[in-house]
């Protein structure tokens, strides 16, 4: 919830034109939308057990034994990684109780960079995004070339 009043123009019925909307949420593009969704989320993983990292203030790490949940937040998504699938499962089906959620299942993208999972090693490249800036510059007809290494 808002905790200060927004009030909206926009579409009006003819012969209200005088009216304006009073915000009761957070629209998704409203400046204030992401702090409220923050405080929110940050709420609902504190009451879930999960302690916030000290020196990162959008990470969250929670113990189970042996296992280890961790959850890093980047504006309104959510990356959950972990060492046990049946307790990530539990808590997604948690947070989904609260918050409307789309599962994407194994990351294939963040922050424009490929990520490949295989097993127990992860794969960054960034190689879509370097086909952008080639487009971008206006380059991605340009002949590639090989650069040799020089041994030392």
């Amino acid at each position: 919830m808002l905790n200060q009043s927004f009030w909206l123009e926009g579409f009006v019925p003819e012969g209200q034109e005088d009216k304006v909307y009073l915000l009761k949420k957070a629209l998704y593009e409203l400046k204030q939308a992401l702090r409220v969704w923050y405080s929110r989320i940050d709420d609902h993983l504190s009451d879930l057990g999960f302690q916030k990292s000290p020196s990162a203030s959008t990470l969250y790490i929670k113990y189970f034994n042996s296992d280890i949940i961790i959850i890093s937040l980047y504006v309104d998504d959510l990356l959950v990684r972990g060492s046990n699938v049946v307790l990530i499962e539990e808590l997604k089906k948690e947070i989904m109780k609260v918050f409307e959620m789309t599962d994407l299942r194994e990351m294939a993208f963040f922050l424009g960079m490929e990520v490949k999972q295989i097993q127990d090693q992860i794969f960054i490249c960034q190689k879509k995004y370097a086909k952008e800036i080639q487009r971008k510059f206006r380059m991605d007809n340009c002949k590639s070339m090989s650069m040799l290494k020089r041994r030392s």
